[in-house]
């Protein structure tokens, strides 16, 4: 038992844990070249509402007591006593439609599902008369209800996990009773016939489950299909009454919904750039010796309609002209022989002076 419990919890906290995680929201991203060779970017998210369809077998355990007569036919006398029926399991299956409310970037989600028929079905026996016919009295039912089921769902951060709970408000739409005697008698010997008056109760359920979500297709780019297995419990009010009955059950449901939701796009338009010029790549490729670097792609060479002749202009000076007797003397004859010097834009030429003097400043300059 303590093995279990520990089990128990270790689930609950691993839960807990991914529950404070992100809370998943369905984000994708798109872009969709248009003609015009602009580029849109599309953010999607998941809508707040979605709308499906569900459905599934479900499996009920029948217990607590089921009363009737020996002939249901006849009325309450000392000849047609009451007999009692034992637990047992049944089956059956459901279907309906959902709506769901879920605000992005929260946890908890609200739906309504109407099972339009939620079917429960038994059949049961008495025990054996100590008789020399082993006669025994078997009783078949068939509950049809609409079911109304608010729920409550809370999603975790794991991959689409959520668990849920909510009531259930079953109204019956049919009841179907039979009973039959059953004996020995050169062979076995059944007949059933129709047990009137028996009408199933509304009930007041409570269910607890948990299921995952998943993508199952795309809408146009514009909404979403989720795919959704399911399991459950539930149990509630007594189903049947008559003869003071109190008949209930534990249902357990397996389940698939399929839910459509429109997602929330956020757009941003990428301008086409005519003069967008592609970086260069690296190239590498793998030989037996590993991987190897090639060098860069080479460049295209440039079309000659897009460049444009400028002259570059030719700027001659003549220092004789700016240097004045005031100079130092010394400086002029070092400067003999260089009186005409070109100077050419954007080239670099280097002066040496290899006094101190000569790079002085005066009054007179």
């Amino acid at each position: 038992m303590s093995k279990i419990y520990k089990y128990l919890v270790s689930i609950f906290l691993l839960a807990t844990t991914y529950a404070f995680g992100q809370t998943p929201d369905g984000y994708m991203l798109e872009f969709r070249t248009l003609p015009s060779n602009d580029t849109v970017r599309i953010e999607r998210y998941y809508g707040d509402w979605w709308f499906g369809v569900f459905g599934g077998p479900n499996i009920n355990l029948f217990f607590g007591d089921l009363y009737s007569k020996i002939n249901p036919q006849m009325g309450d006398s000392i000849y047609n006593p009451k007999i009692s029926f034992n637990s047992v399991f049944g089956g059956g299956f459901y279907f309906g439609g959902l709506a769901e409310y879920k605000p992005r970037n929260e946890r908890f989600a609200y739906s309504l599902g109407v099972s339009f028929l939620d079917r429960k079905a038994f059949t049961t026996t008495t025990n054996k008369f100590n008789d020399s016919l082993q006669t025994q009295y078997r009783y078949k039912s068939i509950l049809d209800y609409l079911i109304i089921s608010p729920q409550v769902k809370y999603y975790t951060s794991l991959a689409g996990l959520y668990y849920y709970g909510g009531l259930d408000l079953g109204i019956n739409l049919s009841t179907d009773a039979r009973q039959a005697k059953s004996f020995v008698n050169s062979g076995y010997i059944e007949q059933f016939t129709k047990v009137p008056g028996v009408k199933a109760n509304t009930r007041l359920e409570i269910n607890l489950g948990l299921g995952y979500e998943f993508l199952l297709a795309d809408f146009a780019g514009m909404g979403r299909v989720l795919g959704n297995p399911y399991i459950a419990l539930n149990s509630g009010t007594n189903v049947l009454s008559h003869f003071k009955s109190s008949w209930n059950t534990i249902g357990f449901k397996v389940g698939f919904a399929m839910k459509f939701g429109k997602d929330y796009r956020i757009f941003d338009t990428l301008r086409f750039d005519p003069n967008y010029v592609e970086p260069p790549q690296y190239l590498a490729e793998i030989s037996t010796r590993g991987v190897e670097f090639k060098g860069f792609r080479q460049e295209q060479p440039l079309v000659s309609a897009w460049l444009a002749y400028v002259e570059v202009p030719q700027i001659e000076e003549e220092i004789a002209e700016v240097i004045t007797p005031q100079f130092n003397e010394e400086l002029r004859e070092r400067s003999q022989g260089q009186i005409r010097r070109r100077i050419v834009p954007n080239q670099m030429v280097v002066f040496n002076f290899d006094k101190p003097e000569t790079t002085s400043l005066s009054r007179e300059i």
